[in-house]
């Protein structure tokens, strides 16, 4: 598969970044391995030794869903990226954080090998609860803010997501309702001034009136129910790229997004810190939309 016919699979079907949109995997991987792979795990190597207790943390009833997760992650790289499960395991590995014993973090020793970041949420009697994270490449949030959370407090700052709202009861039934064996997932963007990957909460400034400097950032989140456990695996796959060099796929993936770009509120908006650069944002995908038309590469099977 090309890079733009991928990630046009990721992309494509995002349309509105407030969307819950889930879809099945259907026996695919639940990672993602391209030519950025040793990048991106040089990058949390780097953040670790920099800054561990900012990237992995963990309450200390989510020992048995981390080693659950981990099995699942060395599984799925076995199964479907055995090159990449090869290199990594000779991978040299850091001293994991609180107890000295590697088993205290299995979490984090499949987290190191993998490009995607990864969250356990297990059932409490309040929701489901944010009880373990290895989180390098954060889209503005932090893990030391969301560890032992609920999902509704988790997403609290997101217009229409936050406690007692429609979103978070369905986010809550789609948990309880997920069966083990069919993993989804979902995607949602926002537009950045840079590609740095780790990014915590920032007080953003104004973005540039040159939106062909601005970066689009893919999140790509799989879910998958755990069978001993019950616990839910999150994977968080991260693709940043600047905004005329994304590969969008064609035509149809773009048209979505100018049309998701066009319908979101003031408060999404501003939440996504593109409230004075929505139109800005509008022309340039038109633009992008008449270039493709013109050059006719639509990405055959592109969304």
């Amino acid at each position: 598969m090309t890079d733009a016919a991928r990630t046009s699979r990721i992309f494509g079907p995002a349309q509105s970044p407030f969307a819950i949109a889930l879809r099945p995997l259907s026996g695919n991987s639940i990672l993602e391995v391209d030519d950025r792979f040793e990048c991106y795990l040089k990058e949390k190597q780097r953040l670790y030794r920099e800054k561990p207790d900012a990237v992995f943390r963990f309450l200390p009833e989510s020992l048995q869903a981390q080693r659950e997760a981990r099995d699942c992650i060395l599984d799925d790289l076995a199964r479907h990226h055995p090159r990449r499960q090869r290199e990594t395991t000779a991978l040299p590995r850091p001293d994991p954080p609180g107890p000295a014993q590697a088993e205290a973090a299995p979490l984090w020793q499949a987290a190191s090998r993998i490009q995607e970041d990864l969250a356990i949420m297990q059932r409490a009697p309040d929701g489901w609860r944010l009880t373990a994270g290895a989180i390098c490449f954060p889209s503005s949030w932090l893990l030391a803010d969301k560890i032992g959370l609920v999902m509704a407090d988790i997403h609290r700052p997101v217009p229409g997501f936050g406690p007692d709202t429609r979103h978070a009861g369905l986010i809550e039934r789609i948990f309880d309702n997920l069966h083990v064996g069919q993993p989804v997932e979902r995607a949602n963007w926002s537009i950045y001034p840079d590609a740095m990957l780790f990014h915590p909460p920032l007080a953003f400034k104004r973005l540039s009136d040159k939106v062909e400097t601005l970066f689009l950032r893919v999140e790509r989140q799989t879910l998958t129910k755990l069978p001993e456990t019950g616990a839910i695996l999150f994977t968080i796959g991260i693709f940043v790229a600047p905004l005329p060099e994304f590969p969008y796929g064609g035509s149809k993936p773009l048209a979505k997004f100018r049309n998701a770009l066009s319908n979101l509120t003031q408060d999404q908006l501003a939440y996504k810190n593109i409230a004075d650069r929505r139109d800005a944002l509008v022309e340039f995908v038109t633009g992008q939309i008449e270039k493709d038309a013109t050059r006719n590469t639509d990405v055959p099977g592109a969304y």
